[in-house]
């Protein structure tokens, strides 16, 4: 769904299921019977779950971002739902969350009017970067969704660790590709959910490195640093 790859058109297409059998195809096709798996972000989450389901191919897992805290107790939408609303009755009023977001029909064309904007909101400096164009809490605004880079800050340049070469690069790649793929990853959390309730319990015995940011957002919704370090030792989550 990312890049150059395929983006299948329907969001079924992107179970668990599906990933894994890709994964296995790509070792088989290289002749490759056991692998050193790595995985960030959405990559990370999926990495969890590919290690448990193959433990004998894919012998050691570092994951980068995302944290493994076991199987969740109900499925994530429709927690997410409970907590903010239903993104798909605007009538309700639902708050944003951009995850829900990612669920709209209309979510690839709200970043797509904004390609580079979102992608200056993600690396720029935010030391003295101009106001957020959205402020509400709402997940839609006169009547319009509105995308996580109208609701950030807007930098004026860009931090010092990555070039504007490096950033035109994503930003042709995602003008080219668009965002619907990467986006259909969102869609399938429940799907994969029930799909795999033989992980109930499990954890990984295969050894594992996990490796995030000290200021990594996604940490702070675990937790926070120590929370995740309790559930990744032995014997925790």
């Amino acid at each position: 769904g990312y890049g150059g790859t395929e983006a299948p058109a329907h969001a079924a297409d992107y179970n668990v299921y599906s990933l894994a059998g890709d994964m296995l195809a790509l070792l088989q096709h290289l002749g490759v019977s056991k692998a050193a798996l790595v995985g960030h972000d959405h990559g990370a989450n999926f990495g969890w779950t590919l290690a448990l389901l193959h433990p004998s191919i894919f012998v050691c897992y570092v994951a980068m971002s995302v944290p493994y805290t076991g199987r969740a107790k109900v499925p994530l939408l429709a927690k997410l739902r409970e907590v903010f609303g239903d993104e798909q009755r605007p009538e309700t009023e639902p708050r944003y969350f951009y995850m829900l977001h990612h669920n709209l029909p209309c979510a690839a064309a709200d970043y797509a009017r904004g390609t580079r904007e979102m992608f200056w909101a993600l690396y720029g400096d935010r030391s003295d970067a101009a106001p957020a164009l959205v402020r509400s809490k709402c997940l839609f605004v006169d009547g319009r969704s509105e995308p996580m880079w109208r609701r950030m800050r807007q930098p004026r340049r860009l931090q010092a660790w990555i070039s504007e070469g490096e950033v035109d690069y994503y930003i042709r790649e995602y003008e080219r590709h668009g965002w619907e793929g990467g986006l259909q990853w969102y869609r399938v959390f429940d799907v994969d959910w029930a799909a795999t309730s033989q992980l109930q319990g499990k954890r990984l015995e295969q050894p594992v490195l996990f490796i995030a940011g000290a200021r990594d957002e996604v940490l702070s919704r675990f937790g926070g640093a120590g929370a995740v370090q309790a559930a990744l030792a032995p014997g925790g989550g």
